[in-house]
């Protein structure tokens, strides 16, 4: 069974606490940006004082996409 066990990888380990993913995600789902109608990385990581790929793990890992509409619109094009 020790063979199973994951080796020590390379790289930086993760740097994001508990609190700050939950911060994260309280504020896409519950908060408006002041200068946009909608959450981006770009904006969410300046809020939250993260990197953007930062936000974007957050995001993947909750399965959020703040950029895509919840709402069906009709097209009344001719």
């Amino acid at each position: 069974m020790e063979a199973l066990d994951d080796l020590h990888r390379s790289g930086r380990p993760t740097t994001l606490t508990e609190e700050k993913v939950d911060e994260i995600l309280q504020a896409t789902v519950h908060n408006q940006p002041q200068e946009a109608t909608q959450w981006s990385q770009r904006l969410m990581a300046r809020h939250s004082g993260v990197s953007k790929e930062q936000v974007a793990k957050v995001w993947k890992a909750a399965d959020l996409r703040p950029q895509r509409i919840k709402s069906f619109k009709i097209n009344l094009d001719p």
